[in-house]
């Protein structure tokens, strides 16, 4: 039964015209980031889509929703009734944070579950250095997507191998893991902030 609903999607995602199939790519990073770069790389490992189109898409993806983001927290700062329920001393710590290392701070942020959108959207919001964010986006971007999606796709050609008729049971358990593996991350993370909070 999973194994013929997965055939069926896959067999969907690879009969879409190429654009069409790209910008399905650039979609799934705003939905579920990690998840869209393992489907993505399995699909490639398979040979239902070309490697190179299919890190195009993400890298591509990934990097409008930050720079979204980035505008999402611009925007709010620019509008008197968000700007209220803004705490303004969070906002000036994190001025004073931002002014020492927006390019670390993003870099950083990139390989934590869960912190992108309150960074991201704060760097906007204290006006941060729109060129340096893009450059450190660009950069970690390029090296954590890069990098994932390589492993998997090396790894994913000889695994899905092995596995034979059941391949595609393994990609649908592959997905499962990195959702879960995120949430318990986002979950510890969002545990330890409100802990420092109480403290």
């Amino acid at each position: 039964m999973l194994r013929d609903s997965l055939d069926g999607v896959l067999a969907m995602i690879a009969g879409l015209p190429p654009v069409a199939g790209f910008l399905a790519i650039v979609l799934a990073t705003f939905i579920l980031e990690d998840v869209a770069i393992v489907s993505t790389a399995l699909l490639a490992s398979t040979g239902m889509l070309e490697p190179v189109t299919g890190l195009t898409a993400l890298l591509i993806g990934i990097v409008l929703g930050d720079l979204g983001l980035f505008g999402l927290g611009y925007g709010a700062a620019r509008t008197p009734v968000l700007r209220r329920y803004v705490n303004t001393q969070v906002a000036r710590r994190f001025r004073d944070v931002s002014a020492r290392g927006t390019f670390s701070l993003v870099f950083s942020t990139r390989f934590v579950p869960g912190m992108r959108l309150p960074t991201y959207t704060s760097l906007g919001y204290v006006g941060a250095s729109f060129w340096r964010f893009l450059q450190a986006v660009l950069f970690a971007v390029s090296l954590w997507t890069g990098a994932l999606y390589g492993i998997i796709l090396f790894l994913g050609k000889s695994v899905l191998d092995e596995f034979g008729a059941w391949k595609y049971a393994a990609i649908g358990v592959i997905i499962v893991i990195v959702i879960l593996v995120e949430r318990t991350l986002i979950k510890r993370r969002r545990a330890k902030v409100e802990a420092d909070d109480v403290d």
